[in-house]
């Protein structure tokens, strides 16, 4: 099953000449014959009007923030889902899945996660361990049967209209493999050429309420028993995979970087500057990185390493595609294919370079390669991208206390760091003590659903925890202990309710491109890097530190007073306190105390910034919007000083030919300092191209043909 999509500007209505192709999908089960197409959309500069119907391209049915699904039947939405705005907020006939199963007659289960009811098939209390939010169950056999991967999987369900469910469904969440066949009452069916009737129980799946999504009220799929042919899509299945830490997480633990983590990445880049030094164990460097990365053998992508190995054979020719930067820059997702087409494409090429005759190691293409390669390396040294976590698929179970966890692999007993991204602030980095269950699945991470949702506001429709055992950071671990102390830890974050949209699609399609989750995410990174310097300072830097900060904080009063920008009234206080210390002479005591006033302000703001910060991740499902105000008003409490790090790490130039930028001191400061100091530029170079030609007998050119190529080049 493959979906072909044309994209179009939805501004010039012109073709853009890329067919996006999306494998396994469930706009191809529930809209046989409709004909898609994706105009891309600028959140900026797409005004409702650009998104109308236009000649043959259809009209506008589903959104994914600058992707716009159009198709040439313009029902096709309403079928699916009564509310416009679930358009919008749920396009998941569009997620490509790895596989996609067609079940007929299937008998499910449907349970409401939060009551139990079940339709009176089973007790409440036995139901609500069965599922969980946006989790279910798929029988073992069942799955077998349809050539199903009994692991856990993430997955994307649709339900055409039918005799036990009259309207178009969709559902979307996790299903764990278990024995369901002893489940239930006995229910009688009929089998065979000669109808015998046969006493059946048990069930094939079971699926949550909350799995089902767009129809609500009235319209929603009731708890109870159904028999029914579904299209059931595996997006990902359960395994254990490699989780980067980075600065979002490690920049609220100081104490953890410069005793535990600054060690680790000095020995890294120790490591990698020796490496990039020889083009050979660069070459073996990217290798085992790709391999350990990708984990080709045991995530079954053999073929696609041998598919690769036998294009070698075409003169190598393929090495033109490393020059195409064009259109596929546009589109995320084209972009991301194309990276990984072509991570996958120079890996080949060096391993079977590195197991052969070592030529091509030093193509001016390849050096170019290794080149970014280890300038993206550096990158993740500098920022603690290099420090790993371990991640596993969430799971829910009633059977674990709120302090549990339940990694299967890991020792019991043990006590684990956890965590998830994005990461909102330190309370969404925690401990727990692991706890062995009777049933264990691989690749899978059990928790009690409450201190998911209450620390890292996870839920189980294919979130991801990471994890890490205390013993292997035990600084890490006790800074983690700390922070979330009741006097330290951050309040907890209120989920505001979700408020619907209004107006035409198209008009809701363009309110819901907006995304200010990396401009919130960053003020918090750059707040607490703030707040780490305060409590760095040393003794010689405080003075002239907090008077920045009073002349700082009494222009915001000015401003304040002449202008629109809004301050809560606790937050005004504090800072008219802290200013009227400026041009006033102050001892060592009260330096210290104004210091830590400033650390709780900057504090306070992140408590903020982490509920607009989930407003902000709800953004394509409702119409409730960031408080721009709350947003302005941190961002100016902060604007004293820029953490440059926030903008440099993005940048290509850091590491290729100079360190990273760096003016604090942050703990990501610190590990970019160190960082810094040991970087190297790369120094390999690359043989001329033209003794390489021996590659090409068969290709013959002129010197005017040549000198035409130097010229466009």
């Amino acid at each position: 099953m493959v979906l072909k999509l044309n994209h179009f500007d939805t501004k010039t209505k012109q073709d853009t000449g890329i067919e996006e192709k999306l494998e396994n999908t469930l706009a191809e089960y529930l809209f046989p014959g409709v004909e898609f197409s994706i105009g891309t959309a600028y959140p900026e500069a797409t005004i409702p009007q650009d998104l109308e119907e236009y000649g043959g391209l259809g009209t506008l049915q589903f959104s994914a923030r600058k992707r716009m699904y159009f198709a040439s039947d313009p029902n096709i939405r309403s079928l699916l889902y009564p509310n416009p705005s679930d358009g919008a907020a749920y396009p998941l006939p569009f997620t490509p899945c790895r596989s996609f199963h067609e079940l007929h007659n299937a008998r499910v289960l449907v349970i409401d996660d939060v009551t139990g009811d079940s339709g009176g098939i089973i007790a409440t209390s036995d139901a609500k361990k069965l599922v969980g939010d946006c989790k279910g169950l798929i029988d073992f056999d069942f799955a077998r049967a349809n050539n199903i991967e009994p692991r856990a999987f993430q997955f994307r369900l649709g339900i055409r209209p039918q005799e036990q469910s009259h309207v178009m469904r969709i559902a979307k969440g996790t299903l764990a493999p278990t024995r369901l066949d002893k489940l239930g009452e006995p229910k009688l069916k009929v089998s065979g050429i000669k109808g015998t009737v046969k006493a059946r129980t048990g069930y094939d799946i079971i699926l949550a309420t909350s799995s089902f999504k767009g129809r609500k009220g009235r319209d929603a799929i009731k708890p109870g028993e159904y028999l029914l042919d579904i299209g059931l899509g595996v997006k990902s299945v359960a395994k254990y995979r490699q989780h980067s830490l980075g600065t979002q997480i490690l920049v609220n633990y100081p104490h953890a970087v410069k005793e535990e983590i600054l060690p680790i990445i000095k020995q890294q880049a120790e490591e990698l500057a020796s490496s990039q030094k020889n083009p050979r164990e660069l070459a073996q460097r990217y290798v085992e990185s790709y391999e350990h990365r990708k984990a080709l053998i045991e995530s079954g992508n053999e073929e696609t390493i041998t598919e690769v190995d036998e294009k070698l054979s075409e003169k190598l020719a393929i090495l033109d595609c490393f020059c195409c930067n064009t259109e596929n820059e546009e589109i995320n997702q084209e972009e991301e294919l194309g990276t990984e087409q072509k991570d996958l494409l120079v890996y080949s090429l060096l391993k079977a370079d590195l197991d052969g005759f070592c030529q091509l190691i030093e193509h001016p293409k390849i050096i170019a390669e290794l080149q970014e390669f280890a300038r993206k390396q550096w990158v993740d040294i500098a920022t603690g991208r290099s420090i790993k976590f371990t991640s596993g698929l969430a799971q829910p179970s009633l059977y674990l206390q709120k302090d549990e966890i339940c990694i299967p692999y890991l020792k019991e007993g043990a006590e684990i760091i956890v965590t998830r991204s994005p990461l909102i602030n330190s309370n969404g980095v925690i401990t727990l003590k692991n706890k062995h269950l009777p049933r264990m699945l691989s690749g899978c991470v059990y928790i009690n659903p409450k201190t998911a949702m209450d620390n890292m506001q996870c839920d189980f429709d294919g979130d991801l925890l990471a994890f890490a055992s205390s013993e292997e950071f035990p600084k890490l671990a006790a800074e983690v202990k700390e922070k979330n102390l009741p006097v330290n830890r951050y309040p907890d974050i209120i989920k505001k309710e979700k408020v619907p949209y209004q107006g035409s699609f198209t008009e809701i399609a363009v309110s819901a491109m907006e995304n200010k989750i990396g401009i919130i995410a960053n003020e918090i990174q750059k707040n607490i890097a703030l707040q780490c310097e305060i409590d760095e300072l040393p003794q010689s830097m405080k003075v002239e530190y907090i008077q920045k900060v009073s002349k700082h904080l009494n222009y915001i009063l000015s401003k304040h007073s002449y202008t629109n920008l809004q301050l809560p009234g606790e937050s005004k206080n504090r800072i008219s306190q802290i200013a009227g210390t400026d041009n006033i002479s102050l001892d060592v005591n009260q330096v210290d105390i104004e210091l830590q006033s400033f650390k709780q302000l900057l504090k306070d703001c992140v408590s903020k910034l982490s509920n607009e910060l989930q407003v902000a991740t709800d953004g394509a499902k409702s119409a409730l919007r960031p408080d721009n105000n709350i947003i302005q008003s941190c961002q100016i409490i902060t604007s004293y000083k820029e953490v440059e790090w926030l903008a440099d790490k993005k940048n290509p130039e850091a590491f290729a030919n100079r360190g990273m930028a760096t003016n604090g001191l942050s703990p990501i400061d610190l590990m970019i300092q160190q960082t810094n100091q040991i970087f190297e530029e790369n120094q390999i170079t690359a043989r001329p191209v033209e003794q390489f030609r021996n590659l090409y007998p068969e290709i013959k050119f002129t010197s005017e043909q040549k000198q035409l190529a130097q010229n466009i080049k």
